[in-house]
């Protein structure tokens, strides 16, 4: 059986702000358009499997430190 990944628009946005990425740079990293990662971050989407396991990835570089902290007061645009 195959377990769902949690994904959450306002996760995906620290991730990417932890990451000190801006969505351009997060969608080439992911191999997606900007439109895609905005689309992600607004919940208007949600991100395909494959997509899902990149952003876990991503997750894995960052430290898990700054992305449990809840402070917005990152560099990356929106």
């Amino acid at each position: 059986m195959s377990e769902d990944i949690i994904y959450s628009p306002q996760l995906l946005k620290h991730l990417r702000k932890s990451l000190g990425m801006t969505q351009e740079a997060m969608a080439k990293k992911l191999g997606v358009s900007f439109t895609s990662v905005n689309r992600w971050e607004k919940g208007r989407t949600k991100p395909i499997k494959l997509a899902e396991l990149q952003i876990m990835l991503l997750a894995k570089e960052c430290d898990t430190e700054l992305l449990l902290n809840s402070n917005e007061g990152g560099k990356a645009n929106d």
